[in-house]
């Protein structure tokens, strides 16, 4: 038993007895309501509706061992009108009880119960609701005993948050929210970096598909008019001597090779139809090939021009 308590005790016990001496019994005790007090000890019962309280009062000192709070409870008559919570705050207030003080008021006549927990004790909010809902439910069904008995019994099992797991537990949370935000941000950077990139290639594809196009039709052009100047120069070759038509054979001879190197090269950039071809090659390789033979075929066609106007007149 703590010092403040044995002097409460003490401080009540005189108290009872020089009340006893000066009165004199004369009618039948009847229950009167109690005005918040200042509580003499740990375990009151100013109602006197509890047997023997020996084990409570050893859970309550247990528990204050193991935990450093103390347990107070109370049994009155009523609560003097008052809320079961506004009469045990003013008494916990009166009895100077601190954060490390937890208090239960039960009223026999008001059927009703209050349990004071304060947050410096670090008992866990969910335990003990679990323990103050059953309490005031023993209470209310007229059961101050089985209220007071769960009340002790709950309360002193229950063990106060280390504050060191504590602060280890808000650690491990904020170091998983960190790891989830860290993987959120490289998944998004991982994201935005894909797009950017498939944009390039996106584009590079299109590219390519124009490019493929164009020189379709370039071809086309470039084999209509390499027919058309072989038929002219056998034509003038006829009717001239080889001197006149030499210069007109040898541009001939230049486009034809070049033509020749566009439709090879042509054919080895890709598989299947000319219209939805697959590249045998990386798309941006492949724009560039495109580029370049497109060039090939405009020069090729520079030559054959160039032998026709070479052909005698």
């Amino acid at each position: 038993m703590t010092r403040r308590r044995a002097g409460r005790v003490a401080a009540a016990l005189l108290a009872a007895g020089l009340c006893g001496a000066a009165l004199v019994p004369s009618s039948p005790l009847t229950a009167v309501a109690q005005e918040p007090f200042d509580l003499p000890g740990e375990l009151v019962d100013q109602a006197e509706v509890l047997g023997d309280t020996s084990e409570l009062v050893a859970d309550q000192d247990a528990f204050a061992g193991r935990t450093g709070l103390q347990l107070f409870v109370v049994v009155v008559d009523d609560f003097e009108g008052s809320s079961a919570s506004g009469w045990l705050e003013r008494t916990a207030g009166l009895s100077g009880l601190g954060e490390q003080d937890l208090a239960v008021a039960v009223s026999v006549d008001d059927a009703d119960a209050a349990v004071r927990v304060p947050e410096g004790s670090r008992l866990r909010p969910g335990e003990v609701g679990s323990v103050v809902d059953q309490v005031v439910a023993q209470a209310r069904a007229r059961d101050p005993q089985g209220a007071v008995d769960t009340a002790v019994t709950g309360l002193t099992a229950l063990d106060p948050v280390d504050p060191a797991q504590r602060a280890r537990a808000i650690a491990a949370w904020t170091v998983g929210i960190l790891l989830a935000l860290a993987v959120l941000l490289a998944g998004a950077l991982w994201w935005r970096r894909r797009r950017a990139r498939a944009r390039p290639l996106a584009d590079a594809g299109r590219r390519a598909e124009e490019l493929s196009a164009q020189l379709g039709a370039d071809v086309v052009a470039l084999d209509q008019e390499l027919e058309d100047t072989r038929l002219r120069v056998e034509l003038a070759g006829a009717d001239a001597d080889a001197a006149a038509t030499a210069q007109a054979r040898s541009e001939l001879a230049a486009g034809e090779l070049e033509a020749l190197d566009v439709h090879r090269a042509r054919a080895d950039l890709s598989i299947g139809p000319t219209d939805d071809p697959t590249w045998r090659r990386p798309v941006t390789e492949v724009v560039t090939e495109l580029e370049r033979l497109r060039g090939l075929a405009a020069s090729a066609r520079g030559h054959l021009a160039d032998a026709r106007d070479a052909l005698p007149r």
